[in-house]
């Protein structure tokens, strides 16, 4: 028998799951100004997260959801270093008169609980018809 102390002895498992918080999401795509009837089209692209980020835009608080038919989402690639992912969506939409004269638009990168967003006002302008345009320039 030794003379060391007993020490008692217990072996547990447990699954791990790395996280890493993606960058902030970059809109790409994104116009200056638009008017009321123009298609907004843009893509949200977070890099660098793990596992891969899932995106989702808001447009004044609301979201847009996957079934709306104005997402599309890319299947995620590579990151810049091995077990990092980029993913991207584009969305594309109208824009109608209810969001003159400036709109919200948010994208969010969520992983695993941890999020981040870009959130951007977009100016929109009304479009004139050929009426208002002719009584703007007598009046």
């Amino acid at each position: 028998m030794s003379e060391g102390p007993r020490f008692k002895v217990a072996f547990a498992l447990a699954n791990l799951t790395v996280v890493k918080q993606p960058e902030v999401p970059q809109i790409l795509g994104l116009r200056e100004s638009y008017l009321a009837g123009d298609t907004l089209n843009v893509t949200c692209k977070a890099m660098n997260g793990r596992p891969a980020p899932q995106i989702v835009f808001q447009i004044n608080n609301e979201q847009i959801h996957e079934g709306s038919g104005r997402l599309i989402e890319y299947p995620h690639t590579r990151g810049n270093e091995p077990g990092l992912y980029t993913s991207e969506a584009r969305l594309t939409m109208p824009l109608s008169e209810k969001l003159l004269h400036e709109f919200n638009l948010s994208c969010y990168a969520y992983t695993h609980g941890l999020s981040v967003k870009t959130h951007v006002r977009v100016p929109l302008s009304p479009r004139k018809t050929f009426l208002t345009y002719l009584l703007g320039r007598s009046g």
